[in-house]
């Protein structure tokens, strides 16, 4: 689904409502919209026509093991897709799609690590000059990296975020050309529901292919993610890690291909461990500068002084064609005829495996 930054005030009175629903680029928990045929007269038909057989018949096959789970880039979710549109259709909803179509056409893309180099070259740690790593040595090359070099010395920029809404600014105006910045992972007051962010909802902006794009923006030649050490231990065994993350067999980590073609550096993860290393010449240790980024308006840039780091990334990129479902219902208020309300949820799941579904 189209995603925007802007987010207009509520109005008391809306003209339409548009029912979105969408393959989700990032895979996560299920969620359905179930709509019955709404008796028009009735103010409480949104209600009173929710019946429990219906929900259960459409929840039984939706679910059903012959759905095999409804992975994003299967089959299965486009069979799904068809549904969603027949009842759309039984509903009497307008299409909502472009050219009179109750489907919006996108692309989802998935990765798989490419036949190129993909290690980690880091001058100034490690006695007798450079060290190369290959991935799980502390390291792996992440998803959405693109494909390319980097390098630079290094900056630690927080969490990496910008959040202009909450007058939130990890760099503080200050550019990054040249370096290669390092952030931690999530976002400030990641378990406070009372955060100025989403609390323990994970936050748009704090997602790490957009913070790969902030940096991106600001001049960086790549950036390195970390765990946000003051909220949560991290396992130490990174060969598994690593393997575990671009295992072939998982369910493939998908997002839009429109958000994944901006990026044009190279991403990666790097350990605790070795990143303690990385920042031991600026007087602090990780959890210090980790507990540093919980700030209301933002760390600001700071350099590291004595290592040169540099990302080789090879990542190969597949699209796989997907759909959203979108139907309408037109309001009767003209005082608000150009307004629209959007209801969405995503239909597929996490899909099968050897271990079932």
């Amino acid at each position: 689904m189209k995603q925007t930054d802007d987010f207009p005030a509520a109005r008391p009175r809306r003209s339409h409502l548009l029912l979105v629903l969408f393959v989700l680029a990032a895979g996560s928990t299920a969620c359905s919209l179930m709509v019955n045929t709404p008796d028009r007269e009735s103010p409480g038909f949104a209600v009173d026509s929710i019946r429990q057989e219906d929900m259960r018949a459409d929840l039984f096959f939706l679910a059903s093991d012959a759905m095999n789970g409804r992975a994003a880039t299967s089959r299965d979710v486009a069979i799904t897709s068809e549904f969603i549109k027949a009842r759309f259709q039984r509903l009497g909803l307008i299409p909502g799609g472009p050219e009179n179509s109750y489907f919006q056409a996108f692309n989802l893309v998935s990765a798989t690590l490419g036949d190129g180099d993909n290690s980690l070259v880091i001058d100034g740690i490690d006695t007798g000059g450079l060290r190369r790593r290959s991935i799980g040595e502390d390291y792996y090359t992440l998803n959405f990296s693109a494909s390319g070099s980097g390098s630079g010395e290094l900056v630690y920029a927080g969490f990496g975020i910008v959040e202009p809404r909450l007058g939130y600014n990890d760099y503080q105006g200050e550019g990054v050309e040249g370096k290669i910045v390092l952030v931690l992972d999530r976002e400030p007051g990641v378990a406070d529901p009372a955060s100025p962010f989403d609390g323990v909802v994970t936050a748009e902006q704090s997602r790490d292919w957009r913070k790969a794009l902030v940096a991106q923006e600001r001049g960086a030649a790549g950036i390195l993610f970390v765990s946000d050490v003051h909220n949560r231990p991290e396992s130490t065994d990174y060969t598994s890690a690593a393997e575990n993350y671009w295992r072939v067999s998982q369910r493939p980590r998908v997002t839009l291909e429109t958000w994944m073609d901006k990026i044009e550096i190279p991403a990666a993860r790097v350990s605790v461990q070795l990143a303690e290393r990385l920042v031991a010449e600026s007087g602090q240790t990780l959890e210090q500068l980790s507990a540093g980024a919980e700030s209301e308006s933002g760390h600001g840039v700071l350099a590291i002084p004595g290592p040169n780091v540099q990302i080789n990334a090879s990542v190969s990129r597949q699209a796989t064609p997907a759909r959203n479902v979108l139907g309408m219902v037109e309001g009767s208020d003209p005082d608000v005829a150009d307004e629209v309300v959007i209801i969405c949820a995503h239909f597929d799941h996490d899909g099968a495996n050897e271990q079932g579904i």
